[in-house]
């Protein structure tokens, strides 16, 4: 019987690793859960499946096509998720108030806006049995793909590009503080996170920074939430005076502390 190498057990593990998670996203498209969680929970899992199948194309496969059907499914749940991070955003900044004013401000704009999403429900709405084709269709094309190809030593280049290619953001981030830039660094961020979350027991050394990467990936989202929060803000005309304030120190606070840990992470 012949025994199988190394390089065809990374290969073997990461095809699984996908499949699972995929697996997983079709089972949780019909679950008895509720339409926010179902959304969040699908979205999280396509995160580390493009994030993995990027690993699998920057190692030699090609896999891109799949990723890129990966990201349409995400963007498809996209206003659904919008409408509840804008809902999050507001309680941690409720949270984070000093002031019973300025508490019951936030409070004010949450019920605003709560009641402007419950009237246009229908912008959000999802077919699950719909979504789960979809899913289940990603699910066969991406088992076909051929990773029998890929190495150990390649991967683990596929992982330092990864790298190098945040730390690039990050240095843009620096010279310019623009909105988009903050994006693409957060995508780059979680991409990293995912990649090495799967490759901690199998390249050594590629679980190191993985707690800041973490802290950083949680702070580029709450950003993200920011952003879509002053967005639905300035629609109802919510973006104004003592909420505008609170909204823009938040925002500050929370890409100082990022830009503080991607410094750290990715210094020059």
């Amino acid at each position: 019987m012949a025994i199988a190498t190394a390089n065809e057990k990374t290969a073997a593990a990461l095809a699984a690793a996908i499949d699972r998670r995929l697996a997983r996203c079709a089972r949780l498209a019909v679950a008895d859960q509720p339409p926010g969680a179902v959304v969040h929970g699908v979205r999280k899992d396509l995160k580390r499946v493009r994030a993995q199948l990027r690993l699998a194309s920057d190692a030699g496969a090609k896999a891109r096509a799949h990723e890129e059907a990966c990201a349409g499914i995400a963007r498809k749940l996209s206003r659904r998720r919008d409408a509840d991070a804008v809902l999050e955003a507001l309680d941690r900044l409720a949270l984070r108030a000093d002031r019973r004013a300025d508490r019951a401000k936030i409070v004010e704009a949450r019920e605003h806006l709560q009641s402007d999403l419950a009237a246009g429900a229908d912008d959000t709405r999802f077919d699950p049995r719909e979504l789960r084709k979809e899913l289940l269709s990603l699910r066969r094309r991406v088992a076909a793909l051929d990773l029998s190809t890929l190495e150990a030593e390649r991967i683990a280049d596929a992982l330092a590009h990864t790298h190098r290619m945040a730390r690039r953001r990050a240095a843009r981030l620096r010279r310019e503080f623009r909105a988009k830039r903050f994006h693409s660094l957060r995508k780059s961020v979680k991409r990293e996170l995912h990649q090495r979350e799967w490759l901690t027991r199998r390249v050594p050394g590629s679980g190191v920074g993985r707690k800041r990467l973490k802290e950083l990936a949680t702070l580029l989202g709450e950003n993200q939430d920011i952003a879509v929060l002053k967005s639905f803000l300035r629609r109802e005309d919510l973006h104004r005076g003592r909420l505008k304030r609170l909204v823009n120190a938040e925002r500050d606070r929370v890409r100082a502390e990022a830009l503080r840990i991607a410094g750290s992470l990715y210094a020059d």
